[in-house]
């Protein structure tokens, strides 16, 4: 998914790496890059071994795959979120206990996880293509105004 980097591009360059300022629908292809990388390397355990900053429950990931109409992702990830229950601030040891009961259901979710890596690829291209040609089609207009409105604002004509 590594050719879709304009999205973190413009991510990095306009909102200084926080994601909480990047509008939809590029915050929700940062996430379902970003996720997406976690679970296809190490599964659901890796991706709920530890907590995500600012506390944000895992579960609440599967919003990003809905908003770039990624259901069936975003329905797996909400049945192996619910499978281990709510972790954040779970010390590892007290997580493991979960996992271990929950191993073959995880297990499944993964491979079936897995089995839509073609679909979230293509979303997530798609989403990207859009939200870059959009972002850049807009940028130069806001950045104007910007402009104007911190001329005026400083006495600058």
């Amino acid at each position: 998914m590594f050719e879709y980097l304009g999205v973190f591009e413009i991510f990095e360059k306009y909102y200084n790496d926080d994601l909480s300022e990047i509008p939809e629908p590029g915050r929700a292809i940062v996430v379902v890059i970003s996720a997406d990388g976690v679970i296809g390397n190490g599964g659901f355990e890796y991706f709920m071994e530890s907590d995500f900053p600012n506390g944000v429950p895992h579960i609440n990931l599967a919003d990003s795959y809905d908003i770039i109409n990624l259901k069936p992702a975003a329905g797996i990830i909400r049945e192996a979120c619910g499978l281990i229950g709510h972790v954040v601030g779970l010390p590892y040891e007290h997580r493991k206990i979960r996992f271990d009961k929950n191993k073959e259901k995880l297990t499944e979710l993964f491979r079936m996880y897995l089995d839509l890596n073609k679909d979230i690829t293509c979303s997530v291209k798609e989403n990207s293509e859009k939200f870059c040609r959009d972002f850049n089609a807009h940028v130069p207009r806001k950045m104007f105004l910007l402009m104007k409105y911190y001329s005026r604002k400083l006495g600058i004509h």
